[in-house]
């Protein structure tokens, strides 16, 4: 596989010293992003969520980072989405990997943190619902096949 230099406004930048494979990052990037925005649905990031998604992080990706690591970029992911265009970051977040079967993680992802609080929020649900959508309808990017 392909290694890549995260870029400095990913939410994965500073996790590893070493260099990720592209995989690997968007991974990465489309679950702090979707547990992110399931965190923020009703108001605010609990602690709960956020280590419900770190846990999950943990035992979905392999590569090696500390804890502290991942909750500081969930923590990083969740104030971009709040400082800068939310939909776009999250578009770009999980275009990567709609259709394909790491879609499944996302989802994974987004169920859990919205249950860590015990209280499914109605915004929540509608994330969880958007989430879904997304998952299935965004064209796959960065294929040989794709051109504008």
């Amino acid at each position: 596989m392909t290694k890549q230099r995260i870029p400095p406004s990913t939410a994965v930048a500073g996790l590893e010293p070493d260099y990720f494979d592209k995989r690997t990052c968007e991974v990465i990037q489309a679950l702090l992003t979707a547990g992110a925005l399931v965190a923020l649905a009703d108001g605010r990031v609990r602690a709960v969520e956020r280590e419900v998604a770190v846990n999950y992080i943990e035992q979905q990706v392999v590569f090696s980072a500390p804890r502290s690591e991942i909750a500081e970029a969930f923590d990083r992911q969740a104030r971009r989405l709040l400082q800068q265009d939310g939909p776009d970051v999250v578009m770009k977040a999980l275009r990567p990997l709609a259709g394909s079967s790491s879609a499944s993680l996302v989802l994974g992802i987004a169920e859990r943190v919205a249950a860590a609080d015990h209280h499914i929020h109605r915004n929540e649900l509608s994330t969880l619902k958007l989430l879904r959508l997304i998952s299935i309808a965004l064209p796959v990017t960065g294929t040989s096949s794709a051109s504008s």
